[in-house]
């Protein structure tokens, strides 16, 4: 047996001091903008559906302030569209893309006022868009369908609060938006020239998180994904007490929400594990997105490579 030396002796309440002022780490801090997509974190916190260290959700008025929020360090996590955590991830590198929260089929739209028909009616107009970085790629995806260039149109800032008012006004000629403002503006006579229903599996949500999170070992990220997880089974499940939650944090009427999330798909668990296991898919796509933001100056440089996507669903296993 090796001896006990006064060092030995003296560890061990060094240690339990050590221990006894070691503070618990504060929650993740984990931002959104006011997309429904994004309702599973928020309906697992009305439900009281995280586990142990519950996140701190907020929610910002755009995607561009969580994208500021996320590069000065205010948090630890985002929700974003994967277009705008490509231009995140430029610059910062020590993001990674960890989690697929959902595929939009039509929820997300490029429409316009007037007497615009289709995409290549759109040469020399203004295009207005809440998110540069995910107007660039509905708008430049439509244009290829229109056989325009990004050279062709000019596109334009418009808060998403403020987007209905810039159509009616005339300040832009068409706007990419999303949900409930995509439905308002239809109501209003706007025309859908192009939505993600036409390019399947390509606007996808992600959750973009700090490296320095991802070294979590105290459950706050393993109670994150649980709680995301089990608000999405509840909205899927069409519970009423989800249904009300969606439904007041969206200023939209309880029979709106359903049309709603018709339009958008919430990867499983599982499904999310696979993608992130072969990751092909998800590159394929980063890629693609990448060489349209270049097309409007948005990104430099080489896209971002596998080592910036992490598998999140692993936490769970």
């Amino acid at each position: 047996m090796r001896p006990l030396t006064r060092r030995v002796f003296l560890s061990a309440p060094l240690a339990l001091a050590t221990a006894a002022c070691a503070r618990p780490q504060p929650p993740l801090v984990v931002a959104t903008n006011r997309w429904i997509g994004y309702e599973p974190f928020y309906i697992a916190r009305e439900l009281e559906a995280y586990p142990g260290r519950a996140p701190h959700l907020v929610e910002y008025g755009s995607a561009s302030e969580v994208v500021r929020a996320l590069a000065s360090g205010v948090i630890d996590a985002g929700a974003l569209t994967l277009d705008e955590a490509l231009q995140l991830m430029q610059h910062n590198p020590d993001f990674a893309v960890g989690l697929v929260l959902d595929e939009s089929f039509g929820a997300d739209a490029l429409v316009a006022s007037g007497g615009l028909k289709s995409p290549a009616a759109l040469r020399g107009r203004r295009v207005g868009a809440d998110s540069l970085a995910l107007g660039a790629f509905m708008l430049g995806r439509a244009l290829q369908y229109g056989g325009l260039a990004p050279s062709d149109v000019k596109l334009v800032h418009v808060s998403y609060e403020a987007q209905l008012e810039a159509l009616d006004a005339g300040e832009v000629d068409a706007l990419v938006t999303f949900e409930p403002v995509l439905g308002q503006l239809t109501a209003r006579g706007a025309r859908v020239l192009f939505d993600s229903s036409d390019i399947p599996g390509e606007v996808v949500d992600v959750l973009v998180v700090r490296q320095q999170a991802l070294a979590d070992r105290d459950g706050r990220l393993a109670a994150l994904l649980q709680g995301w997880f089990a608000g999405r089974d509840a909205l899927l499940g069409s519970e009423p007490a989800a249904l009300a939650a969606v439904s007041a944090r969206q200023q939209i009427a309880p029979d709106e929400v359903k049309p709603a999330l018709q339009q958008l798909r919430f990867p499983s668990l599982q499904e999310n594990r696979h993608r992130f296991a072969e990751k092909t898919t998800l590159l394929e796509s980063m890629r693609r997105m990448h060489a349209l933001l270049a097309g409007f100056g948005l990104v430099e440089g080489a896209p971002p490579g596998a080592r910036q996507i992490v598998s999140l669903p692993e936490v769970l296993a």
